[in-house]
């Protein structure tokens, strides 16, 4: 959420809400309709959502900063669309060994 925070001033161009709660509500009664959005969730029916006033300012690669960011894994090389299938599997090996002991999904079992 800090991450999401910090970048607000570099989406907005107007002085809307910074964090809508998603929570109990769901995304889609929160965000107009149409409307370019950055959107986290926690477990199952909790989250955030900013809406995106200035696109050409996103990142698209926010959400991976925000991801490594929270694994303390920014120096960590991610591979892109030119990367091999092999080294992409790989990629995800690496990254489900990584996310482990974060992952809330193993509590569903």
């Amino acid at each position: 959420m800090q991450a999401i925070e910090e970048a607000e001033s570099e989406w907005s161009q107007h002085n809307s809400k910074k964090l809508i709660d998603t929570t109990g509500k769901g995304l889609r009664a929160c965000i107009p309709k149409n409307f370019p959005y950055f959107h986290v969730e926690f477990g199952l029916n909790a989250g955030y959502v900013h809406v995106i006033d200035d696109e050409a300012s996103f990142k698209p690669q926010f959400g991976a900063d925000v991801i490594r960011g929270m694994l303390e894994t920014e120096g960590i090389e991610m591979h892109g669309q030119s990367a091999s299938l092999k080294q992409q599997q790989q990629a995800v090996r690496d990254f489900t060994k990584m996310w482990e002991p974060h992952d809330w999904t193993k509590m569903l079992d």
